[in-house]
């Protein structure tokens, strides 16, 4: 059994947390089967269950140390400078933590607005080096994620949204 890491954006909080139940994909839940006029049942879709939010999956990466470890890359900083002023938390928490909505530090959310694209390939090789992979990272894949990463950061910022990510184990 792996773990599900899903970046999003969402306008608020409050929004984000709401979907710590279906995840940020969601686009509606299966409604529970119901009697129709002749008592056969139907299934139904209830299209207000849930909300879709601009996701990328996260590939393994975990939300708060490699993506701190990313963020000490992107603003040539140390990992404990990152680590200490980091704002990020958890805002919703199902299932005694099988399901977790995490919000993003504004620092690391700003950095990916800033990376330029061409910087991209030798920040994820550096990445990819660090004890939290190890040694095991593909460049090509963490590279793909980053380019990813990078235009969420730039939708949500367009927007004045905040970036988050759904875990699921």
């Amino acid at each position: 059994m792996g773990v599900i890491f899903d970046y999003f954006s969402a306008p608020s909080d409050e929004l984000a947390a709401a979907v710590v139940a279906t995840g940020p994909g969601a686009h509606s839940v299966p409604a529970p089967p119901k009697r129709g006029f002749f008592g056969r049942r139907s299934a139904g879709v209830r299209p207000d269950a849930g909300v879709a939010y601009p996701t990328v999956d996260g590939k393994g990466i975990d939300p708060v140390v490699m993506i701190a470890d990313l963020t000490a890359l992107l603003t040539n900083r140390t990992y404990e400078d990152i680590e200490s002023t980091a704002d990020g938390t958890d805002l919703a928490v199902l299932d005694g933590g099988e399901r977790v909505v995490w919000a993003l530090n504004d620092v690391t959310a700003s950095a990916l607005v800033k990376v330029s694209s061409q910087d991209l390939s030798a920040i994820a090789g550096q990445w990819a080096e660090s004890e939290e992979f190890g040694g095991q990272a593909d460049t090509g894949s963490l590279v793909e994620f980053l380019d990813q990463l990078t235009g969420l950061a730039r939708h949500a910022h367009e927007r004045g949204h905040r970036l988050y990510c759904w875990i699921c184990v």
